[in-house]
């Protein structure tokens, strides 16, 4: 309907491009839900089939499925936090393709919308990192040496030590989870009005 409007010189409001009605009453089960579930189950899905013909010598879903675990390996976790990246290429992986999966329905003609155009599910992605970050921080430094590093960081000269950590409180405890989350949803928003106008 919107397609046709906008041909004969009528631009939709905003809010048809970004609410969408629920789908059962009283509900709030809406089409972005329904991206979001849709791309978990393809995402379990993608892994389930290439994990399930294993060959010596990959052949399509498993050669792309090792393909993509060999970029998140090599182009993400080891060049960003080396060897000990290892151990997230199964999270980082997984939050790669539900990323993507959620992202590709922005450009399919049926759809046009993708999940992470709404501040939802780039929020509740970011919180989750936030929490495994603290959580990971708290336990390979023991909580006292993890928040006094933060607080009163020992590598910068003592005379703008305090000033330094306070900054760091407010950017990992407050500001962290926020500009994760508006990094992911502020570049898919603006592409996603970009492709709609």
């Amino acid at each position: 309907m919107s397609v046709l409007l906008a041909a004969e010189g009528f631009f939709p409001p905003i809010d048809e491009l970004i609410v969408w009605p629920d789908f059962f009453a009283g509900s709030t089960f809406n089409k972005i839900a329904l991206i979001n579930v849709v791309s978990v189950l393809l995402t379990l899905g993608f892994f389930l089939i290439a994990g399930s013909r294993k060959q010596l010598v990959p052949r399509g879903v498993q050669n792309m499925a090792e393909a993509s675990i060999d970029f998140v390996r090599d182009g993400i976790a080891v060049p960003t936090m080396g060897k000990a990246g290892l151990a997230w290429v199964p999270m980082l992986t997984a939050m790669f393709f539900f990323i993507f999966f959620n992202n590709i329905f922005g450009i399919i003609p049926p759809i046009q919308m993708p999940a992470t155009a709404r501040m939802a599910t780039p929020m509740v992605l970011a919180l989750f990192v936030w929490i495994v970050f603290n959580v990971v921080g708290i336990i390979k430094q023991g909580p006292i040496h993890y928040f006094g590093n933060v607080i009163w960081p020992r590598s910068v000269p003592l005379g703008v030590r305090w000033l330094v950590g306070i900054i760091e409180l407010i950017s990992v405890f407050l500001v962290r989870p926020f500009s994760l989350a508006v990094r992911l949803f502020a570049n898919v928003f603006a592409g996603h009005l970009l492709l709609a106008t």
